[in-house]
């Protein structure tokens, strides 16, 4: 853990204010009540991320790689931010097609939330001057490899493009533990790479009944709450749960230009990843295991209003202020857990 003096509150500092349309409708990023998809929430129960932004806005020497539906390529919000492709494979789904066209919305969604454009256009991501890299896979629970190669490409790019940095969001699931998966995240880990796994949907304690691979302990496994700070009626816990972050009435890009909202860990997720863009940026010559620790012990605790789930939340709500700080003052940080072997 770590402790900073503080002579001003949240409040009262001059927060950049986006001039993006929409960004009152992102009760995640500032949340000051406000009506977001018909519900009203509790003021101050969001990421700081207007705190954070007046410490940058992001680097697109840091790559956010979706691994999701793929995404519109075209959308005003996303395209301007996309890392260049040079014809690189990036449907894992498809063998006969390159591109990763959004077939579903999904990615779209994902990938707005993570690092939309600062443009004065819809909305803006968490890290609104990182890059995109969308990577298509099929989105069906039972289906691993193309999972497994995505995963690997980001380890290539990894290691072909040390100047970048990479963090991976991975809003999805499979039907079990899968040895290539695995695999894949043990070898993109070990290329310094941060990676970020939806915590799942089914309102049950991963401790239980495992959802893979977000129980996997190379990963960031993220559980969503709500506008009141209340875990989301949907969102699994456990001691598998690294931190949480904002998952109901969440409003993002989709297909066609077009914004919505949308709900679950898949939401909460790309919090989680636009952070880690965030906070690399600040520190380039962070490792993964530094970002991790950082985004982890700079959470605001959500016990007192999960009675129900005390310590099943992980590290609490994250909170972009303190971790892009404490990236700031990384010469003196000390990790509060070992890395892993």
């Amino acid at each position: 853990m770590f402790a900073e003096p503080s002579e001003a509150g949240f409040d009262d500092l001059l927060a950049y204010t986006p001039n993006d349309p929409d960004f009152p409708l992102l009760w995640g990023m500032h949340n000051t009540g406000q009506e977001a998809n018909g519900a009203s929430g509790t003021a101050s129960i969001d990421i700081k991320a207007p705190e954070a932004w007046d410490m940058g806005l992001g680097d697109p020497r840091v790559v956010i790689a979706v691994i999701d539906s793929g995404a519109d390529l075209d959308h005003p919000d996303l395209s301007g931010n996309l890392l260049p492709r040079n014809n690189e494979d990036w449907n894992f789904a498809d063998p006969e097609d390159r591109v990763p066209d959004d077939v579903r919305g999904h990615g779209t969604h994902v990938a707005g939330t993570a690092a939309a454009a600062d443009n004065t256009v819809g909305v803006i991501g968490v890290a609104p001057r990182c890059r995109i890299m969308p990577l298509r896979i099929n989105g069906r629970a039972d289906r691993y490899q193309d999972k497994a190669d995505a995963i690997n490409y980001v380890a290539q790019r990894a290691a072909a493009m040390p100047t970048l940095r990479f963090v991976i969001n991975c809003s999805w699931r499979t039907s079990g533990d899968n040895a290539a998966i695995r695999s894949a995240i043990t070898n993109v880990v070990s290329r310094n790479v941060v990676v970020v796994f939806a915590g799942g949907n089914d309102n049950t304690s991963t401790d239980v009944t495992p959802l893979y691979p977000g129980v996997y302990p190379r990963v960031i496994s993220v559980a969503a709450i709500d506008q009141d700070g209340v875990k989301a009626t949907f969102s699994n816990y456990g001691s598998t749960i690294d931190v949480s972050a904002p998952g109901v009435n969440i409003y993002s890009s989709l297909p066609d230009d077009r914004y919505g909202f949308a709900d679950g860990t898949s939401m909460a997720a790309p919090h989680v990843a636009g952070l880690g863009g965030l906070v690399w940026s600040v520190a380039l010559g962070l490792t993964n295991f530094q970002v991790r620790m950082i985004i982890e012990d700079s959470c605001d605790d959500l016990d007192a209003l999960n009675p129900g789930f005390t310590g099943q939340l992980g590290s609490g709500l994250i909170n972009a202020y303190r971790a892009v700080r404490l990236a700031q003052f990384v010469a003196g940080y000390v990790p509060s857990i070992p890395a892993l072997a």
